[in-house]
Parts: structure tokens; sequence; C-alpha cells
């Protein structure tokens, strides 16, 4: 039997990252991972070697995203962590460089008369194909502004003239396939507008208004005919996808896509350049890991068919697809190994490779996934993934248990391949990763519960978990730790505060711990104080509930050992939350362990 891969191997992140294809779908470009380096590299789709463009210089900046602006023309994103007065900041700058790494831009520089540059320099919502990457439309907002209006901005000399002016409390804009802005989404206290206006520039009109806890219409995307717009809007107690004609004045809506609770829509499928949708992501049943293409468009739906057939007992998943349609990027693998990466000809039917995913890890088998439904103690059923080694020699091993919380309002576990959770299984862990509510992607109904929940129903979930596992002889129940980050970090704190008996040990990444002190933070930034309300509730007449919910002020109640880790330029939360935490373990007396992390970030 052959030893288990370092654990260096599963903390490199992917060989290959973020491929996308040129315009005319001649050549790719990725990110190269190697070490702390990541590398913008490109190459011809039909032959040639990864050639580097552009290399992140240290641990200070990151390479954020990379995409094609035109076939001679690429954007890269850089995110680093800064300080805007006393507050800590997540700044990102938008280079322009040409695919040899020659020609670099600042897109954006110095406004003229000593102006303040804005903290997010790389909301790039269209790329103006007519004039082969030379132009794109971005939201910035003025000098000494806070709202974004729109910008036709030329990556090559960094120019740019404004095509629709900040509107108060508008915080983003959409545009339609003929490239016009079209959509204005404005932000009122908790209350959120969807404004529209006709193709011909008419008056702003608002379609939809609802509060941010309640249901609520979200545009996604325009059609061919510029008056179609796709929106997903609540559905017998999910979200589903449907048309609406903004000529019409009763708006009506035309069911398109119904995600029964075994197929829920993950996402859209587009065509690059051209923004036409081709389908949408969904899971073929409701124990699948697998995130698949629901193809709208025949043509693709029998592409995809063509592939499975020349690529039998695989996964094959479409990724990327060129402007005219013709090239596509695919991503194949067989279950439980690392994907190959290869760029696809429909004239010709040709396959060629690209590279690995991860490399590193291609001799190594992957865990067992499969997704489980789970009864929450108040009726509300909710996911999670099962990870484990596969059995040898039959039965069913009952395993130690990793109880991975995962998420909180805005996201959601990915279900195929997590690095650190195939690590622990490697050593002879289970891991349950749990969808607990709150998260994005669950029936609209429990997402909705999660709001302003916190250290509540949200912590049942992850003993209901539990016992679930134990239940079904799949844990141990003597030796069952939590482990979170972020937001789902404090779900980890809470359930070995509020549950000492059912856990061994708790693992922050990231934590928060202080609510009240959290709740200061986000008032230091635009929009803060709205975010407070809609996440924590009014935090006077609940400041009581709020401190029995913070871990670091009830440390003295801890029982089982605590591990915190948390990245010291970290803005989503300051690292000051598991300093606090640590502090007060320490004055309790409580067994724990605090790594600080210099200099990284969540963001």
């Amino acid at each position: 039997m052959e030893p288990p891969l370092p654990a260096e191997a599963y903390a490199s992140p992917g060989r290959l990252t973020s491929l996308s294809l040129s315009p005319d779908g001649t050549r790719v470009v990725a990110l190269s991972n190697e070490g702390d380096q990541t590398t913008v590299v490109t190459r011809p789709v039909l032959a040639g070697q990864w050639t580097g463009a552009l290399r992140s210089g240290d641990e200070t900046f990151r390479i954020g995203w990379v995409n094609w602006a035109g076939n001679d023309r690429l954007l890269v994103s850089v995110v680093f962590a800064s300080r805007r007065g006393y507050v800590g900041t997540t700044e990102t700058r938008l280079l322009s460089i040409r695919p040899d790494g020659s020609d670099l831009v600042n897109v954006l520089r110095n406004p003229p008369g000593g102006g303040v540059l804005p903290q997010y320099q790389d909301s790039v919502i269209d790329y103006l194909p007519d004039d082969d990457g030379r132009y794109v439309l971005m939201e910035l907002p003025e000098s000494k502004g806070v709202f974004p209006g729109v910008h036709r901005v030329d990556v090559r000399t960094a120019r740019r003239v404004m095509v629709q002016a900040p509107m108060k409390d508008v915080h983003h804009w959409k545009t339609d396939r003929q490239h016009r802005v079209r959509i204005a989404v404005r932000r009122t206290g908790t209350t959120v507008e969807i404004r529209v206006r006709d193709p011909e520039g008419s008056a702003w009109r608002t379609a939809w208004s609802f509060d941010k806890a309640d249901d609520m219409v979200w545009p996604i995307g325009f059609g061919e005919d510029p008056q179609e717009l796709l929106v997903t809007a609540p559905h017998e107690g999910r979200r589903a996808v449907f048309s609406v004609r903004l000529d019409d004045p009763a708006l009506k809506r035309t069911l398109h896509v119904v995600p029964d609770g075994s197929r829920p829509v993950d996402g859209f499928f587009r065509a690059g350049g051209s923004g036409r949708v081709l389908g949408a992501y969904i899971r073929a049943s409701a124990d699948d890991t697998e995130t698949q293409i629901d193809w709208w468009d025949p043509a693709w739906k029998a592409q995809a068919k063509a592939l499975d057939l020349a690529l039998p007992g695989r996964v094959n998943r479409v990724f990327g697809v060129d402007r005219q349609e013709q090239t596509y990027l695919l991503n194949s693998r067989v279950k439980g190994r690392t994907a190959t990466f290869y760029a696809g000809d429909r004239r010709t039917g040709d396959l060629f490779e690209l590279g690995q995913s991860q490399p590193q890890l291609a001799r190594t088998g992957f865990s067992e996934r499969r997704v489980v439904t789970i009864p929450g103690r108040d009726g509300k059923p909710f996911t999670a993934t099962w990870s484990a080694a596969p059995a040898s020699g039959g039965g069913t091993p009952v395993r130690p248990l990793v109880v991975e919380a995962w998420g909180g309002p805005g996201s959601r576990a990915n279900t195929w391949l997590d690095l650190r959770n195939e690590f622990l299984v490697s050593r002879g862990y289970a891991v349950l990763s749990v969808n607990f509510r709150g998260d994005v992607g669950e029936a609209h109904s429990l997402h909705m519960a999660g709001l302003k929940d916190w250290g509540a129903a949200m912590q049942q979930d992850l003993d209901d978990a539990v016992q679930w596992a134990v239940g079904q002889g799949l844990a141990d129940p003597s030796r069952v730790c939590l482990f979170g980050e972020g937001y789902a970090a404090y779900g980890a704190l809470m359930g070995a505060l509020r549950a000492p008996g059912r856990y061994r040990c708790a693992i922050s990444l990231s934590g928060v711990t202080d609510l009240p002190d959290l709740a200061l933070y986000w008032q230091s930034y635009v929009q803060g104080t709205e975010a407070v309300k809609v996440n924590l509730g009014d935090t006077w007449s609940q400041s009581a509930e709020l401190e029995a919910a913070s871990p670091a002020l009830q440390a003295g109640r801890y029982q089982v050992p605590l591990l915190l880790a948390h990245g010291t330029a970290d803005r989503l939360v300051p690292v000051e939350q598991s300093e606090s935490l640590a502090k007060a373990l320490k004055r309790a007396g409580k067994p724990y362990r605090y790594l600080p992390l210099e200099g990284v970030t969540m963001a």
C-alpha cells in the first residue's frame, strides 16, 4: 500500500485554473500556480506550449482573475490588502496586457485634480466585441463620489468616457445584448429596487421592489430580443427562472426552468463574447455531487451527447465557448481522479489536451462523495456532502468525523473537489460538509430562515447532521470535531459552545467571534449600517442576544479545546476577532492554540 501524499500536495492550488478562450477561439489563457507564485499563461489552441505573460510578484499582491478583452488583449485583476485612513480595505486594480506580456497598461490612472481613486477598479460589466477588445464598460464612481456610473474605457490608453451617470443609491448596472445600459440595482436601507428602461433610453422606472429578507426578483440576463429579460424568482419554495417582457406593463412571468428538489439551478452557462445563455447548471439527482449543464440550445445538447460517446466512463463538462460557438473548453475526468482540460473544435471534431488541474494528485484517488438530505428538527430538511475513503473488504466502517460547517447567507458547498477535505480523508477521517441554513442554493425558505439567526437554528443543523451520521452507523460519536471558515467558523465555535458533549474539539479559520464588535467594523464601510440591519438586526435592542451569541464573550463556557487560525491581512473578518477569543480563552484558562497567518487574507 502506497503511503499517503504529503500535506503540501493538498495545500497547493490547481496547476491550471481560470481557463478561457479568446473571442476568435484560437488561443487559451489560464492562471498557472507554482508554490506561492501565480502566472498568467497563454498558448495556441491547436498546438504549442504555455508561455508566461505576467507573474504575481509576492504574497502582497495576488492575481484575482484574467479574461480576454479581445483577440490580442488581456485584462488581469490584481488584489491586495491596504488601508484608507484607519480602515483596512481590500483593493483591486485592473491591468491590460498583450498575450506575450508586452504593453502593460494600468487601466485606471490618477484622476485630474488630485481626486481619490476607487477602491475597486476591476468591475467590468460588458466587453464591446465590435472594437476587438479595445473598449469595455466598467462601473466606476467619480473621484469624490460613492455610487458608480458606467464608463466606456479604452484598455490600451486608459482613456474613459462616462456613458451612464451615477444615480443615488444605485450600486450596480447591467447591459443588454446590444451593450446598452438597461438595468439599475438600487438599494435604500434594506429595500432593493430593480429599475429598467427601454432600449431607446427612456426614463428609468421601477420594475420590482423588495426587502432583501423577503422574496426577490433578480435579473440574470437579456435574450436576443432586447425586451426579453431572464429573472430568478420564488416558485413553490425554491427559486426558478422566468422570462419577462419589459414592454408588458404587467411584467408577466413565463416559467422557463423549474428546479425541483433534485435539480436546483446553480448558475447559467453563456457563450463568450456574445453572452448568449446556452443552458443552466443543475444537479441531476438529489444525491449527485456533480454539477451538469441543462442545455437549452438543441445543438449544444447534441454536442454534449457526442462528447460523452467519445469519452465514455468520464464526467465531461463544457465550460467555455468562443464567440462563434465553434471552439470550446472541456473539463474531463474519471470519477475520483484529477481532471484533464481539453480544447475542442466543433468543425473537425478534434480535441487538444491542454493540461491537468491537479497533476500533483494524479497518482491518488479521491474520496467517495455523495449529497445527502438530512431532516432538520424544525421540519426544514437541508443537504450535506459526505466524503470518505472507499470501503475495503466490505461493510461500512465507523470513522472519526469532521463536520465542516459551510456557508451562511451567500455561499454554498462545492461538492466536486475540496482539497482540504481530501487531505482529511487521506488521513482516515470522514468529512460531512453541511449546507446549513442561510446557504445560497438551498430551498428559498431555508435560505431566508438563516438571516438574523446567528447562534440559533443554524447550529441545530450541525447537531442534526452529527445525529444523522451516527444514526446511519457512519461516524464514531466519541470522535467528532467541528470545522469552519469565516462565517462558517462562527457556526463551528457556537456548535462546540452549545453542545460540548457532542464534539471533541472545534477548528476556526478566520472566524467571527464577537458580534457587537463585528457590527462596529461593518459600520465603518459604505452601506455597512444596512448590512448590519439585514444580517444582525437591531444591535441596540438586541445587544443581550448578540453578546450571548458571541464566542469571545462566552469563552469561560468552553469545555473542549479550540484551534484558531486567522490571516493578519484579512478584510472580510478582521484578525481582531480571533485575537479577542484567544485572549478571552487565555484569561479563562481554557485549552486553545492560536495561529496568526502573517499577510494572509480571505479577500
